[in-house]
């Protein structure tokens, strides 16, 4: 039974009542014209409450009746909403990584990395770091909306500053307001401190920390707030991108071995 049923039970019980009292004052003007007491009366009196009881009863049901409906209704409701948000979460998530593997030359897919999630979030600035081996040092191999003295002289230790602090923990980090309220960031950079809204994820490769996927939010974006799904979002999305990371490294390696094999000595 579903809920416009319901309602047309009711609809049904309430002419019912309507119909009963009009038979009951009908009868009652009647027996009051005609003067004849006798057990009419007390006989339409002991039917009316029987009649009200029924009523009573019948609405109770009804009641408990829609009640249930309109629950498993909401449930039905949710589960839509779960499986449509599962299913833009997917879509986005094809998009993102999709970009990244349509990148042909290992050189250019830092840049993607980085192009990807900022589609991903909607944010409107971010870097890519990756941790030198040779000093245990983060530096920026992409950035977009940094100034580019920023991008070439940043080098944060493990710990040092939001971004340090994400690789030394490896735990994905959405942050509201300013980093230099936050007891956790130590020698935070003159960057960080215009950063109001900004997500910084590990880039963690068979328990390697690659480096730090970041993404903001400046004045000029389309929204002023990351949610924690875009979040979420983020942290899935850097699980792939180190992987795609540490494959450009890798070539790049390779091919610089390469050009140092055949050139003349």
């Amino acid at each position: 039974m579903d809920l416009k049923s319901v309602e047309s039970q009711r609809s049904e019980l309430l002419l019912f009542v309507i119909a009963l009292v009009m038979i009951f004052l009908a009868t009652i003007a009647y027996v009051s014209f005609r003067q004849e007491q006798g057990l009419l009366v007390p006989a339409l009196t002991i039917v009316s409450l029987l009649a009200c009881l029924y009523i009573i009863d019948k609405e109770r049901r009804l009641r408990r009746l829609q009640r249930r409906l309109v629950r498993e209704l909401l449930e039905e409701q949710d589960k839509s909403a779960s499986l449509e948000g599962r299913l833009k979460e997917l879509t986005a998530l094809y998009r993102a990584i999709s970009t990244v593997n349509s990148v042909v030359e290992p050189e250019d897919t830092f840049d993607a990395v980085l192009r990807a999630a900022l589609d991903l979030v909607e944010g409107n600035r971010g870097s890519l770091m990756l941790l030198d081996g040779l000093d245990e040092r983060l530096k920026i191999v992409s950035a977009q909306g940094l100034p580019q003295v920023i991008v070439v002289q940043t080098r944060q230790k493990l710990g040092q500053g939001v971004a340090g602090w994400v690789a030394e923990s490896r735990k994905p980090l959405l942050l509201v307001g300013d980093a230099n309220e936050d007891d956790r960031f130590e020698d935070r950079f003159q960057i960080e401190e215009e950063l109001k809204v900004s997500i910084s994820v590990p880039l963690v490769l068979r328990d390697e920390v690659l480096g730090v996927l970041n993404v903001s939010l400046t004045s000029e974006a389309p929204k002023d707030s990351f949610s924690d799904y875009e979040l979420r979002m983020a942290a899935i999305f850097a699980q792939y991108a180190a992987s795609a990371v540490e494959n450009a490294r890798l070539r790049l390696a390779a091919s610089i071995l390469d050009s140092a094999a055949i050139s003349p000595v």
